[in-house]
């Protein structure tokens, strides 16, 4: 992994003192310009996309611009990055740009402990995987794609070993990590609505799955209870799950790389494309700030989105993929 990062990324985080994979990092502001400010994990940040402008935000910036509307997208997403610590990014510094509109993206191992200072665990945590050559990993996966290739698949072994803990584990009623996020949520949601800046949520799936489809997904409760906690805090949620299913059903059609279960490049489009057709149809790049805190647009919150792209499907590209392989966020 380490040597494709080192490979193809195009390292324009390294163009910034913030050290952020943004395109706009511009702190004046032009008339007549929405500004959209993004919130997120390595789904957002675009872990194993190449350039910057195949990441979802930014897709969702190009195909506003083609409908006709003068946006612009700041991305202070981060990889690894819970919802504890979007929330202290935002104060830190996500206000000062000013947005007019705030995009907080979630994955389900957002719960996972968190504190101050951007602290937070990795989902070895949670499964407890070890590395195939503990001692030699860094610098193997740093050079040898068999290396990666054969460390995706002794993670898979390990799984089969060991019973390892999933994702439900974290959305338990009594899970620190859980009330955390929930409280970092609320925090977020009334400090946006102080300002009469509209919040909304994007929620990614997992694509370590057979199937995506409703029936078959196992995390169906868990999107579910993420819902309901938007809907009391009156955050409107697109959950991606059923545009991608219909698109493909398969979780591992998704992936980045044959051992990465990241959003691969047709993830990443097909949800700036979701997301380009549902912020205007809420109203709010239209509206002015004053409006959000009174008018309809916002008692939408109380609804939950599952929106399926209306775009042709198109010519389906040969994925060759394993579609056990565990790959971290």
């Amino acid at each position: 992994m380490l040597r494709w990062e080192a490979e193809h990324y195009d390292r324009i985080w390294e163009q910034n003192e913030l050290r952020l994979r943004s395109l706009n990092l511009e702190r004046g502001r032009q008339p007549g310009v929405t500004r959209i400010l993004v919130l997120g994990d390595s789904f957002s940040w675009g872990d194993k996309i190449a350039r910057t402008r195949d990441t979802w935000p930014y897709v969702l910036e190009s195909q506003l611009r083609r409908d006709g509307h003068r946006v612009e997208v700041v991305s202070l997403a981060k990889g690894g990055f819970t919802t504890v610590n979007h929330g202290e990014r935002l104060d830190a510094m996500g206000w000062e740009f000013e947005p007019d509109l705030v995009l907080l993206q979630s994955y389900l191992n957002d719960p996972l402990p968190s504190g101050p200072g951007y602290r937070r665990e990795g989902e070895r945590w949670l499964y407890r995987l070890w590395p195939l050559l503990p001692g030699l990993h860094d610098r193997l996966d740093r050079a040898s794609y068999l290396y990666s290739f054969l460390n995706a698949r002794f993670a898979v072994l390990q799984g089969r070993v060991r019973e390892l803990q999933d994702y439900h584990a974290l959305y338990r009623d009594d899970f620190e990590g859980w009330l955390a996020a929930q409280k970092a949520l609320a925090g977020m949601a009334s400090a946006a609505s102080e300002r009469g800046v509209p919040l909304l949520g994007v929620l990614f799936p997992s694509f370590s799955v057979a199937s995506l489809h409703e029936a078959a997904y196992p995390y169906v409760g868990v999107h579910e209870k993420i819902a309901r906690v938007h809907d009391e805090l009156e955050i409107p949620l697109l959950d991606l799950r059923e545009a991608l299913a219909q698109r493909d059903p398969k979780g591992v059609a998704w992936w980045a790389l044959p051992c990465d279960a990241h959003p691969s490049q047709e993830a990443h489009a097909l949800a700036g494309a979701v997301l380009a057709e549902w912020l205007p149809e809420l109203g709010v790049l239209a509206r002015p700030l004053s409006a959000w805190r009174s008018g309809p647009t916002r008692a939408k919150g109380k609804q939950r989105f599952a929106l399926a792209t209306s775009l042709e499907a198109g010519g389906q590209d040969e994925r060759t993929a394993l579609s056990e392989t565990r790959c971290g966020s």
